[in-house]
């Protein structure tokens, strides 16, 4: 009994701790206090704080380097280094807040990347039946774009990604459910979503009858549908919510929403899977010294 105590009192202050937060933000609410919205971020930041360095520097060196592949590819204000997507580069703007990810998975493989050599050596006699010029063979760049947008190419862009990817079967090593990295983008401050805070955002969508007028009384689809776009609008004064493509849940993290990263053997290169809103891809990255390069990004699917 005396070992659990210290358990049970510690779910009893996170239960009142998570039940002061949710008043607070429906206090907020109610009153259309954007301040009082504040200090419920305010409250979240302190809750959920990123990694510090000495944090970080205690970690394996496979966790770091994650960190700084995640770091080098979450950029959500400039989505533009992942490609084009419908929504533009400025989607995050005017908003003070990025909903960042908690949690990462690390996976091993023995080749995550074919570099540039090895992609000329496999396209082999396809450049001259495709039409490819000459000339472009001086410039390894210009004849994989180009071997890339050539629509007579019998292997398809998909199909390239087998040859741009290693076929390997990659290993999962690490479930990181505490992932909080350090966020440098555009002056914005960061809010690690962990799933209390989680909880309390979609209870607060979702619970729109007890916002309405006449408490109790049955209320129409359509009044229920208007109070929760209000509540939207009103959380995205301070930062970006996406309603999910399918219905049913509400996309609260600011995209990219990077799921998972691969390393090579070696880790010279990394895989990064991405989701943008309803479409996802994957970058690759090599590492210099202490830092990672973007090589190269694609998009593989869309829902």
């Amino acid at each position: 009994m005396k070992k659990i105590l210290p358990f049970i009192i510690l779910s009893l202050f996170l239960s009142l701790q998570a039940q002061r937060n949710m008043a607070l933000l429906e206090e907020a609410y109610l009153r259309k206090d954007t301040t009082l919205l504040d200090e419920f971020l305010k409250h979240w930041e302190r809750a959920m704080p990123p990694v510090s360095d000495s944090q970080l520097a205690s970690y394996s060196d496979t966790i770091r380097q994650a960190y700084a592949v995640f770091k080098a590819v979450y950029r959500p204000h400039d989505i533009g280094s992942l490609g084009e997507y419908e929504w533009g580069n400025d989607i995050y703007k005017d908003k003070a807040y990025y909903v960042v990810q908690t949690n990462l998975q690390i996976y091993f493989a023995d080749q995550v990347y074919v570099p540039k050599d090895e992609i000329l050596q496999q396209m082999g006699r396809f450049g001259s039946l495709l039409g490819i010029d000459d000339s472009l063979t001086t410039n390894v760049d210009s004849l994989i774009d180009a071997y890339l947008k050539n629509t007579r190419n019998d292997f398809s862009r998909d199909l390239l990604m087998k040859v741009r990817f290693s076929k390997a079967k990659a290993e999962l090593t690490h479930d990181i459910q505490n992932f909080r990295p350090q966020i440098e983008c555009d002056g914005k401050t960061a809010l690690c979503l962990n799933s209390e805070y989680e909880k309390i955002l979609n209870d607060f969508l979702n619970n729109a009858t007890s916002h309405l007028p006449g408490k109790g009384m049955e209320r129409s689809t359509q009044e229920i549908r208007e109070l929760t776009s209000q509540k939207k609008v009103f959380l995205e004064s301070k930062f970006k919510i996406w309603d999910s493509h399918w219905g049913g849940y509400w996309q609260l993290r600011s995209y990219p929403q990077i799921n998972r990263i691969t390393f090579d053997k070696d880790m010279i290169y990394a895989q990064a899977d991405f989701r943008m809103v309803y479409e996802g891809g994957s970058a690759v990255l090599k590492r210099e010294g202490d830092q990672w390069k973007l090589l190269w990004a694609t998009h593989t699917w869309i829902e």
